[in-house]
């Protein structure tokens, strides 16, 4: 058989030996049968008329797809312009070179960190370098007049704050959860405050998590699965003033206009406290790129005393109500799976309680829950009164490599004292975030909360943890 396969092989070969003028025949006529596919002498085929990229019906079809693909275009194209620019200019080596050369000047710019509702906005940061950040100078400005000066000076644990701050369309809807939406106004307010701050902490470290590779002073710079504590301890002393004005929203009314009781005898005075106060607290959170265990809790106690004459910073007499805040926070988090899946849960108590001689109370000491103060689904400043309480639950997950899920609600109120607090009247806000990481930092985030009244879109730029 193997041999009538190998006899069958050589017959085309044998032949074209045997018959040479039949197999040039052959070939000769195969060259008539497809021309196209050989090379010609003759002149080229050409149109008689210039033809169209695409017939009538075609085009008809594209249609569509092409209107709905010209945003994608247009960016397309300032991308590949700005591109080149960048390229032609050196515009990122000149980045580099500036950041350089500002941190040898000690120089800093950054987005404004005056919270929700200010506006668009940027901050600038001084401080020397040959001083080690021991003297910092800040200043913050927004398009919505909003603006804060603070000037501070450290040495070893002692330090001066000195800080001035103008909010000129602060919101306030009335005292209490049940403040109707249409008591919406707007009132503003400035601060300056000089404070003499004493500060001191410690941390410690399991040594039982750390690999024996792993040198101690190099421990926080990768990820470690056991805690590391740190605690601090501090005080402070000093003199502030406030004072209330009229809002300056376009479109809201004045507080006066739609709240004169809580207006009368509060607007356009300033009130003059001595302010002194001390806190404890200690962080045994662990992970990265956020946070995935550990704990960490904080106290703190202030005192709104009358005005001292030989510290005033402008009238020692002005009857201001005296006070004192409680402040108690803390939050603790336990995560499973090899890429931590991460569940928080964190909580929140402001205990106020002003004196009983009376005295001018302003709504800038009141409690506030709404947009990033807490209940992010409502509208900032949407609930104010004098003690609040808040609960966020939070659950953290990976979608891709460099991408995270955050699903969290929010449970709140504000009261006129804790012991009015009840389950049944505290407000819920829910929310969903996208945040983008690295292996050892968070980025950005892009997230949405909603409310029953409304649903608020934001967007965060680092410090996210």
């Amino acid at each position: 058989m193997r041999f009538l396969r190998f006899l069958i092989c050589l017959l085309p070969p044998l032949a074209a030996i045997a018959f040479p003028e039949l197999a040039a025949a052959t070939t000769s006529d195969s060259s008539y049968s497809s021309p196209d596919l050989h090379a010609s002498a003759g002149p080229p085929w050409s149109p008689s008329e210039p033809l169209p990229a695409a017939r009538p019906w075609e085009a008809a079809l594209r249609l569509p797809g092409r209107i709905a693909s010209l945003p994608f275009v247009a960016m397309g194209y300032l991308a590949d312009r700005s591109l080149i620019y960048f390229e032609q200019t050196h515009a990122v080596e000149n980045a580099f070179i500036m950041s350089k050369r500002s941190k040898e000047w000690g120089i800093g710019v950054l987005p404004a960190s005056l919270g929700d509702h200010t506006g668009v906005g940027g901050e600038v940061i001084w401080a020397p370098f040959r001083l080690d950040r021991r003297l910092l100078v800040e200043a913050n400005a927004t398009t919505s007049q909003y603006n804060r000066e603070r000037v501070s000076a450290f040495i070893g644990p002692w330090g001066v704050v000195y800080t001035s701050e103008w909010r000129p369309r602060e919101l306030y809807y009335g005292p209490g959860l049940t403040a109707p939406l249409s008591g919406e106004s707007s009132y503003g307010e400035h601060t300056q405050s000089a404070k003499l701050i004493v500060a001191w902490g410690w941390q410690s470290f399991d040594s039982a998590s750390v690999q024996p590779s792993q040198p101690l002073m190099f421990h926080d710079r990768v990820r470690v699965r056991g805690p590391m504590h740190r605690t601090w301890v501090s005080a402070w002393a000093g003199p502030r003033e406030r004072s209330v004005t009229r809002g300056r929203d376009p479109y809201s009314p004045s507080f006066e206009i739609a709240h004169p009781v809580e207006a009368a005898g509060s607007l356009d005075r300033g009130v003059e406290h001595f302010s002194y106060g001390a806190g404890l607290s200690h962080d045994a959170r662990w992970g990265r790129p956020h946070w995935s265990g550990g704990w960490r809790a904080s106290v703190e106690a202030e005192r709104f005393d009358k005005s001292i004459q030989a510290l005033a910073l402008n009238d020692a007499h002005s009857g201001a109500c005296s006070f004192t805040r409680l402040i108690y926070r803390a939050e603790a988090g336990a995560s499973f799976g090899r890429d931590p899946r991460t569940l928080r849960l964190a909580l929140t108590a402001v205990d106020q309680r002003p004196d009983v001689a009376g005295g001018t109370f302003l709504l800038g000491d009141l409690q506030s829950l709404g947009s990033s103060a807490g209940l992010a689904g409502f509208e900032y400043g949407r609930f104010r009164d004098m003690d609040l309480m808040l609960a966020r639950l939070s659950y953290i997950f990976p979608l891709v490599k460099n991408l995270e899920f955050d699903l969290h609600t929010q449970s709140g109120g504000v009261y006129p004292g804790l012991s009015q607090a009840r389950i049944a009247t505290l407000k819920s806000s829910f929310g969903a975030a996208l945040r983008f990481r690295t292996e050892t930092a968070i980025l950005g985030a892009l997230g949405c909360d909603w409310s029953p009244e409304q649903a608020r879109f934001w967007f965060a730029l680092g410090g996210i943890e």
